[in-house]
């Protein structure tokens, strides 16, 4: 999850009159581990790396209590533009890939041409 993409997620609870805190972004390894083993953590929820994502399903299932894991490990998340979208935006559909982008394009037409 984006630093930006946690801004706007940390606002729902809280608008929903939820406690302050229910939600949080931790990066890093050490920090992700400690707050996994923190007695007042109770689920956890990670995306990244398989290794990494494994690492933290058994440490949250070998806590003294164990708490459930919510685990999206490898994956590549697609990224959608439908050409109407993209015309409103001024883009073109196929046209240069956000910053960041790891995915591939697939189309059912070919590109138009921009």
């Amino acid at each position: 999850m984006s630093r930006r993409t946690a801004t706007v997620v940390r606002r729902a609870p809280a608008g929903a009159g939820a406690p302050a805190g229910v939600f949080g972004l931790i990066e890093g390894e050490r920090a992700g581990v400690d707050a996994l083993r923190h007695p007042a953590l109770r689920a956890a929820a990670f995306t990244g790396s398989q290794r990494g994502g494994l690492t933290l399903a058994r440490i949250a299932a070998e806590r003294p209590e164990p708490i459930p894991f919510y685990g999206e490990l490898g994956s590549v998340n697609p990224v959608v533009v439908t050409p109407g979208a993209a015309e409103g935006r001024g883009t073109c559909p196929g046209g240069p890939a956000p910053a960041g982008w790891s995915g591939r394009t697939i189309r059912r037409r070919p590109r138009p041409a921009c």
